[in-house]
């Protein structure tokens, strides 16, 4: 008996990205992370979204937040939260010289959305997602008596 699992996962990661530059030079950073895997009879969902808030010259504060949800046949569930704050000094010395050095070119569709006003805010969003399926075929050897 030859048994086949398929192993599909389906990733989707949405970055927002919300630049203000203004007299006091703060940038706040959006990231949610959402990770879908499943499996026959398993099922994970992962979501790690954390937002942090710069200031130039100050210390800002750093919120991590991570959120675990599984579920199974059996109808469990779990969730696991964890959220740690804690304090780094950062000095910003330039505007988009940092982000923009690190865009990856990849293949993924992309979405970006651009919003200029006067107080010189600036708004990225960027969508990607891709599905990986593995198929992995193994011999099994399965015994049946009738009594």
């Amino acid at each position: 008996l030859v048994c086949a699992r398929t192993h599909v996962r389906t990733y989707i990661q949405a970055r927002t990205h919300a630049h203000t530059h203004e007299r006091a030079h703060t940038r706040t950073h959006a990231h949610t992370y959402t990770h879908a895997h499943t499996h026959a009879r398993t099922q994970h969902t992962y979501t790690h979204a954390h937002t942090h808030t710069r200031a130039r010259t100050h210390v800002p504060t750093h919120v991590h937040t991570r959120t675990h949800i599984h579920t199974n046949s059996r109808a469990r569930r779990r969730v696991r939260t964890h959220a740690q704050t804690y304090r780094r000094k950062y000095i910003l010395a330039c505007t988009y010289r940092h982000e923009r050095a690190r865009t990856p070119t990849h293949t993924y569709p992309r979405t970006h959305a651009h919003a200029h006003t006067c107080t010189h805010a600036h708004t990225c969003t960027r969508t990607r997602t891709y599905t990986r399926e593995r198929t992995h075929t193994y011999p099994r050897t399965h015994i049946h008596t009738n009594s």
